[in-house]
């Protein structure tokens, strides 16, 4: 499954869910904008993008087995048909040390309190999926998302979309020995 800008999600905001809620969410990780199809959706976004641990998301991802998803794969001009497939709303590659790749990967559900009673079967099946296939499974619900801390990472996300971040890497690079220097970060304890 394509990663970065070349991931396409299954659903799109303001696209397959005209009659519902809809965000674009710009996300310099990934390269692209993720569509959030809930509120709740949105605030893990805001969330996953500033998590230092976070390498890349893909949201509205296919949960299919490999035999159903490669005709899909091999054409990438087939839509894959949302009546037959289930989605994690989220996927996220994080870094974690302790795998042989050093990344991890981690299937997110999103869903209102009120909703988990009738959902409990198929996420059972998707834990059991991501189980077999060594992701680790999570859930988010209204009562992870706190509004204020997602306002705060919507603007720190649009100031950082409107920066030119290439032009500011080498700035940055510039300044990492004087950093170490005084110490500002815990790599050296020498006096400026």
């Amino acid at each position: 499954m394509p990663s970065g800008p070349a991931y396409t999600p299954c659903l799109r905001a303001n696209y397959d869910n005209k009659l519902g809620t809809g965000w674009n969410v710009p996300c310099l990780k990934s390269g692209r904008t993720l569509h959030a199809l809930s509120t709740n959706e949105k605030a893990l976004f805001y969330a996953a993008i500033l998590d230092p641990e976070v390498l890349d998301l893909r949201e509205q991802y296919p949960v299919l087995d490999r035999p159903q998803l490669s005709r899909y794969l091999e054409d990438p001009s087939l839509r894959i048909p949302r009546s037959k497939v289930s989605t994690f709303d989220l996927v996220l590659t994080r870094i974690n040390p302790t795998r042989l790749a050093g990344i991890a990967y981690q299937a997110i559900n999103v869903k209102p309190l009120a909703e988990l009673g009738v959902s409990t079967r198929r996420f059972n099946r998707e834990e059991h999926l991501c189980d077999a296939i060594g992701w680790e499974w999570g859930l988010f619900t209204n009562l992870e998302r706190i509004d204020q801390r997602t306002q705060t990472a919507s603007e720190i996300v649009h100031r950082l979309k409107a920066l030119e971040v290439e032009e500011l890497r080498q700035p940055a690079l510039d300044l990492v020995p004087a950093v170490k220097r005084c110490g500002l970060l815990p790599v050296s304890k020498t006096p400026c």
